[in-house]
């Protein structure tokens, strides 16, 4: 068995895999975002109707509400679940080159946003985009990949400084996370 024969062997299983575990799936692909369901077992392109330039970061919210960053139009973008169009949801965020998005257990959305070397949020509910104050000398240099934890702390890799960053819930300082 060739190489190329063994990928694609590892990638059908994993997609199966992928599919049973998980009741829906997204992810970004180039120029779209997709979904699939266990059902289908088909990638759906369901960015037709979003305008979409250079789609980056995807999360999911508790209620089904999918998020999309687009980087190249610095546009935060929303589907309610069972929707079928997107909304623009950037209302002034002054965002520049969005990269990681993350929803956190109260619905509220955090986007980390590159080239402003900052995170944002919008709380559930909310029309405003909050930055996120860094209130020591751990700035950010690119940040890109964003999570937020079942207690509410916020993880941050920016591979400008091969770092990660947290900031607890509630709290008012970020640090290193450490091994």
């Amino acid at each position: 068995m060739n190489n190329v024969t063994t990928k694609k062997r590892v990638a059908a299983m994993l997609m199966s895999f992928i599919l049973l575990v998980l009741p829906v799936m997204q992810i970004v692909l180039a120029g779209g975002v997709a979904y699939a369901t266990p059902e289908t077992k088909v990638w759906t392109d369901i960015t037709k109707s979003g305008g979409f330039w250079n789609p980056y970061g995807v999360a999911l919210g508790g209620d089904g509400t999918l998020y999309v960053t687009d980087r190249d139009s610095n546009k935060i973008k929303k589907m309610p679940s069972g929707g079928n169009a997107w909304q623009d949801i950037t209302n002034a965020g002054g965002f520049d080159n969005p990269n990681g998005i993350a929803v956190g257990s109260d619905g509220t959305v955090y986007v980390s946003d590159g080239r402003n070397k900052k995170i944002k949020k919008l709380s559930s509910g909310g029309s405003a985009w909050q930055d996120i104050p860094n209130e020591q000398l751990y700035e950010f240099n690119i940040p890109t990949g964003i999570a937020v934890g079942s207690d509410g702390t916020l993880y941050v890799a920016d591979p400008g400084y091969n770092q990660i960053k947290k900031r607890s819930s509630g709290g008012s300082a970020w640090e290193y996370v450490t091994c």
